[in-house]
């Protein structure tokens, strides 16, 4: 059962008069003493800046409409949205600065790591174009595909050494695309392009396809890197989602377990005078 202790304090501004003199000396502090209480009632008036109406429970005029002090509540929702949004974010909405650091740093890490490893990737591409364009001749192949296999084309079937047909695994593209460049190092078929071979006396061994086939190999690993630290940068942002959330959980447990403390600040009747008053709240279980 829950149990409540209201704890009121009252400040009470009374100012009391001594009777040094004579009866026109007392009445003149009188005067005075219900004047100061008079302005003490219109700039509360003032500052409050709404009618002030009598109350039931201790004729309570309310000073504001919220608890001065009332321990947080977090959302568990709220705070997986934003370490999903921004790691670390959701860690600053449940007061953990380090881990916020933390979390905030891995993003930033990987995707520097990111940025840095694709633009590398993408240098070495350019390089290995380069070196494509100028050791791989297609009219090299072309003059393989006429004089070797009897056809103009890839596209064409040709009389294999058994005498029969066959056709070509491989068809060149006509531009110069992503798969253009990956079929004339990786397939045999293609090997007769490259300069520093000849069909004619059977000199199949290119150095120039083995420099070429390591140049891409190093780009295609900058560019597997560079996912991977996407992949990181997710799972980082996923991770701290879940964290934070299991974080605001136990803040609120823990604060179900300490006491919601409330703290109200209102004006009271007092004897047909307002007076400030505080009014403290314990809630426990």
């Amino acid at each position: 059962m829950t149990s409540r202790l209201f704890i009121t304090f009252s400040c009470l501004f009374l100012i009391f008069g001594s009777c040094l003199s004579a009866a026109d000396s007392e009445n003149e502090i009188g005067g005075f003493m219900q004047e100061s209480s008079l302005d003490q009632i219109r700039e509360l008036e003032r500052l409050t800046d709404r009618d002030l109406l009598f109350a039931d429970d201790f004729n309570d005029f309310p000073m504001f409409e919220e608890d001065i002090y009332e321990l947080q509540h977090h959302s568990s929702g709220r705070a997986f949205l934003y370490s999903l949004m921004l790691p670390g974010a959701g860690q600053l909405y449940t007061n953990s600065k380090l881990k916020a650091a933390f979390f905030l740093g891995v993003e930033v890490f990987s995707w520097y790591q990111y940025y840095t490893s694709y633009t590398d990737g993408q240098d070495l591409e350019d390089e290995y174009e380069a070196f494509a364009k100028s050791y791989w001749d297609v009219s090299r192949y072309q003059a393989w595909l006429v004089e070797v296999k009897g056809v103009i084309s890839d596209d064409s079937a040709y009389t294999g050494s058994d005498g029969f047909d066959s056709t070509f695994t491989h068809h060149l593209p006509e531009n110069m695309t992503q798969q253009y460049y990956e079929m004339i190092g990786k397939y045999d078929q293609f090997l007769f392009g490259w300069k520093d071979t000849d069909y004619a006396t059977g000199d199949n061994v290119s150095d120039a396809r083995q420099s070429y086939l390591d140049m891409r190999a190093e780009s295609n690993s900058k560019f597997d890197t560079a996912r991977n630290y996407a992949i990181v940068s997710i799972a980082n942002r996923i991770i701290s989602g879940f964290e934070a959330a299991f974080a605001a959980r136990r803040l609120n447990k823990k604060t179900d377990r300490l006491s919601q403390i409330r703290l109200k600040a209102k004006l009271a009747d007092y004897y047909g005078e307002r007076i400030p008053k505080l009014e403290f709240t314990y809630k426990f279980y």
